[in-house]
């Protein structure tokens, strides 16, 4: 059902993961989605040290709602001058599970099982950066 790319570590996504369905929001850089917010960490640099779990840095960082993004905004500074974008996820796309963070409880790791090319027109801009 999911092919998932040869660099990513045994047991990744791990097995308390599931479909990933629903609205799923993420920060990105431009006034767009691009290719560039689709990526994970190891995809931007796969020789970077990781100082984490290795499959979390094959995920992308998303939240289940808006909610959850200003809590992520008012918690992480560097997150104020991101946008945050919106898409639903087709079928097959890839898995999810939730990842709490320090900042945000509803905080998740989506596993992509398509190329970042294919997830870009799922997404589309909702919000501006608030500045704060």
């Amino acid at each position: 059902m999911y092919k998932w790319p040869d660099h990513f570590p045994v047991q990744c996504p791990p097995s308390n993961s599931s479909e990933a369905s629903g609205s799923l929001f993420r920060f990105i850089n431009g006034r767009t989605p691009a290719l560039r917010d689709f990526l994970s960490h190891y995809e931007r640099d796969p020789n970077a040290k990781v100082d984490h779990d290795p499959c979390l840095a094959r995920g992308l960082s998303v939240l289940k709602t808006y909610e959850d993004c200003d809590i992520m905004r008012k918690g992480v500074p560097a997150l104020r001058k991101k946008r945050i974008a919106v898409g639903k996820p087709q079928e097959a796309s890839g898995l999810l599970a939730g990842t709490p963070s320090r900042t945000c409880q509803g905080h998740c790791t989506w596993w992509r099982s398509v190329a970042p090319a294919d997830v870009v027109p799922l997404f589309t801009m909702l919000s501006e950066p608030t500045g704060d």
